[in-house]
């Protein structure tokens, strides 16, 4: 009998099974996905395909789904702007890809606004490329970026909108009116592409509403989104735009459509994630989301009553209309009145049974999202919320 009989993968490795309130991020396993995907996964588990095939028959489908030139499912939205750092540096010359991470005799520069430098635009660098910052640390202007192109640049590139510059990190907004301080969007493409250089954006989780999330994907010569935000595994996501950069972009992946082999050995993906990911993107665009967000609605509205009437303890609903995770709730802790802080709050909760993640960025605030939820789990987690704030 093996160690896995009759248990719980979980159980058998001492790993606390967690209801997660804390939304698709990658550290809690990105997002559960719905049933119909779970079912494609295990259908396509049981025989096999040629991958290339299986690949490029994929890649269509999305690109005609997100109406774009071509499309390449890739095993997660960073592996995505890596992929597509070495496509605008090397191409799909079997040779140059061959030699990255070195660009010795490439144009190996992609620019970046500094106001916008975050953390994940390193994984450009990656696959070789340098980032050039553009502008200062207050500002960028269009001319700075343009005068900040030179005769290495092989791309410019563009994270959509700034991350951590929006309220709680989320990515509502968009230019317009986005940040006035940057570049918008559609002038940085004007710009890269007057100078004869591609864009490259990152489109995250910008999936929502459907046609914002098409007009992200043709916003850029290259566009890479992560699939946890619409159905997909952890490690899913698709790469879209100009049908010869996205081929560039095959050429450098796991199974390269060239002699050279790239970057993106490392970066594999199986026939299960590439079904779901298409599987997810299509139920997404199918589904009624007004009805999805009124769930969400009255999913939180179960929390925040457990957490009303409780001394050094306030809650408010944050809502949104144009993001794909509806609403979520924020509780604010006193914790001189609880006795408590906010952070201690939330490993009570995830130490308990039922063990719950929430998000508690600050000893003050805690943040609830419940459209990562199963059914029942709103109601688990107000009866466990209360005896947490009540103790």
């Amino acid at each position: 009998m093996g160690s896995f009989d009759n248990v719980s993968v979980y159980e058998r490795l001492g790993v606390r099974p967690s209801i997660n309130a804390v939304g698709a991020g990658t550290v809690v396993g990105g997002s559960g996905p719905p049933r119909i995907v779970r079912e494609k996964m295990e259908e396509v588990s049981r025989s096999f395909a040629d991958m290339g095939e299986l690949l490029t028959k994929a890649g269509a489908f999305v690109a005609d789904l997100m109406n774009v030139e071509a499309a390449f499912i890739t095993s997660g939205g960073a592996t995505g702007l890596a992929l597509s750092a070495a496509a605008c540096i090397a191409g799909s010359d079997p040779d140059r890809l061959s030699r990255l991470p070195d660009t010795t005799g490439m144009k190996g520069e992609i620019l970046v606004q500094k106001k916008h430098f975050a953390y994940y635009d390193r994984v450009l660098a990656s696959a070789g490329a340098r980032l050039v910052e553009a502008g200062g640390g207050a500002s960028c202007t269009n001319e700075q970026l343009e005068d900040a192109i030179g005769p290495n640049t092989a791309a410019v590139y563009y994270s959509w909108p700034p991350y951590g510059a929006l309220p709680l990190g989320m990515y509502d907004l968009a230019p317009p009116p986005g940040d006035p301080d940057l570049v918008s969007l559609d002038d940085a493409r004007k710009i890269a592409n007057r100078r004869g250089v591609p864009l490259i954006v990152d489109g995250a989780s910008e999936v929502y509403p459907l046609d914002h999330f098409r007009r992200v994907a043709q916003a850029g010569d290259l566009v890479s989104f992560g699939g946890k935000y619409y159905g997909g595994p952890n490690a899913s996501g698709f790469v879209c735009g100009r049908k010869d950069l996205v081929d560039a972009v095959a050429a450098s992946s796991w199974i390269p459509t060239t002699a050279g082999l790239g970057i993106g050995r490392t970066m594999k993906s199986d026939r299960q994630q590439i079904a779901a990911l298409v599987v997810g993107l299509d139920d997404w665009f199918t589904m009624n989301h007004e009805d999805r967000i009124a769930e969400y609605d009255r999913r939180i509205t179960v929390i925040e009553r457990a957490a009303q009437g409780l001394a050094g303890v306030s809650a408010s609903v944050y809502w949104s209309a144009d993001s794909f995770y509806g609403s979520f709730l924020t509780i604010q802790v006193d914790a001189d009145t609880l006795g408590k802080d906010a952070q201690q709050v939330r490993a009570e909760m995830f130490e308990g049974s039922p063990s719950v993640m929430v998000q508690a960025p600050d000893a003050e605030t805690l943040r609830v999202f419940v459209y990562t939820l199963d059914e029942g789990d709103d109601e688990k987690i107000a009866r466990r919320l209360r005896e947490v704030l009540s103790s």
